[in-house]
């Protein structure tokens, strides 16, 4: 993560202080979001010494929104959705997020759709989908696991209206592999869409969304969802976007201690849930509340993450 505060002696660059200075360096990240802020604060006699610059540095990619699927730790394949016909190299990387562990090609098929088998996922490992031309379309970790909630046999994630990916999670007998079909309620006499049986793998499911469905699910769709081992279970098509990413409002602050702000964010695009959640690493030096309400307390460094409560499978910071 780029760190950057302007002094009017230096050029920009790392922060520099003076030797007498203290400072309380507060990284913001996103989840989500290509977006990174700094807070640096200095005892009040000081303040003059840096000074705010309050710009944004978002680099969303929003042209394909489940070019990686939501991911999960324990799954074994990764599926999105990008363009009929097109070759993508899937790719999944080492801890520090920079080398490639293993990397395949895959086509889509006449949906734009594609999946395919890796080594099991682990949660925040990164995942990047390219186009043979070196276009990169997704850029993504895997996110937490999927909690079933107590007595219920499944749980689906948030499906959206133009979704082309349904995911989600249901209990299954030890060596079992299950087949599931999606309807739209009430029935009608074209069908809805199905899973292979080799598609679930440790309890999480993907099935892919034929072009031709997209019709039948608009925003209240009522879906329902069936299967081997699972009894039939509902779920609503929600109106806006999937969110693609976050905006921090802020790049860079200088700040004094004992100060307070807010931390204000924009989720993109503008017809998605704008809600989010803000987590400070060690709130002895900053804490955060459920509106970004910061105070800054201590001398030290924390970060402070914040997540879109809907979509957390992207992850990108500078």
């Amino acid at each position: 993560m780029r760190r950057f505060c302007k002094n009017k002696k230096k050029k920009w660059g790392n922060i520099i202080m003076n030797k007498n200075m203290k400072k309380i360096a507060i990284a913001l990240v996103a989840t989500n979001v290509v977006a990174s802020s700094l807070i640096t604060t200095l005892p009040p006699v000081q303040t003059h010494a840096a000074e705010q610059k309050l710009t944004s540095n978002l680099k969303a990619t929003t042209s394909y929104p489940q070019a990686i699927a939501l991911t999960r730790p324990g799954q074994a394949l990764i599926a999105g959705h990008v363009a009929p016909n097109v070759t993508v190299l899937v790719a999944t990387y080492k801890a520090n997020n920079t080398d490639v562990s293993v990397a395949q090609s895959v086509t889509c098929d006449a949906d734009g759709n594609y999946k395919v088998s890796f080594a099991t996922l682990t949660e925040g490992m990164r995942i990047t989908v390219a186009t043979t031309n070196g276009e990169l379309v997704g850029d993504s970790k895997v996110t937490s696991p999927l909690v079933i909630p107590e007595g219920s046999t499944a749980v689906i994630d948030p499906i959206y209206v133009g979704d082309n990916i349904v995911t989600g999670r249901m209990k299954v007998p030890t060596g079992e592999r299950a087949v599931l079909r999606m309807d739209p309620i009430p029935y009608n006499s074209s069908p809805g869409f199905m899973s292979g049986a080799s598609i679930l793998t440790n309890d999480y499911f993907v099935m892919l969304v034929p072009s031709d469905m997209k019709a039948r699910m608009p925003a209240g769709q009522l879906m329902e969802l069936r299967g081997d081992f699972l009894p039939a279970m509902y779920t609503n098509v929600l109106g806006g976007s999937r969110p693609t990413g976050l905006a921090l409002d802020v790049n860079d602050i200088a700040t004094t201690k004992g100060s307070t702000g807010k931390l204000g964010v924009t989720v993109s695009p503008a017809d998605a849930s704008q809600s989010v959640t803000y987590k400070s690493g060690d709130t002895n030096i900053l804490s955060i509340d459920a509106n970004g309400n910061w105070i800054a307390k201590e001398t030290g460094t924390t970060t402070v993450t914040v997540t879109s409560t809907v979509n957390s499978s992207l992850s990108k910071n500078h």
